[in-house]
């Protein structure tokens, strides 16, 4: 099945504070992380994956799934 994704840079906002948020909210939640180094992190939901990474301008935001109604509903979160 082929993927659906939609990627965003969000500048200004440092990789590191993101990546703490991002993995302390999906152990709160029970949500598995796939990921989590200095290169990014990637966190498995039941609709998809979001991974977070650094980039020149800031942080680099993708949401990938397999449906593109799930796609919306994690853009959308």
């Amino acid at each position: 099945m082929p993927e659906h994704r939609s990627t965003a840079i969000l500048e200004g906002m440092g990789f590191a504070p993101l990546r703490q948020i991002t993995a302390a909210e999906a152990r709160a939640h029970d949500l598995v992380i796939a990921r989590d180094a200095a290169a990014g992190i990637i966190v498995r939901t039941a609709y998809g994956r979001i991974a977070l990474g650094p980039d020149s301008s800031g942080c680099r935001a993708e949401v990938i799934s397999e449906r593109p109604d799930f796609l919306q509903m994690l853009k959308d979160s």
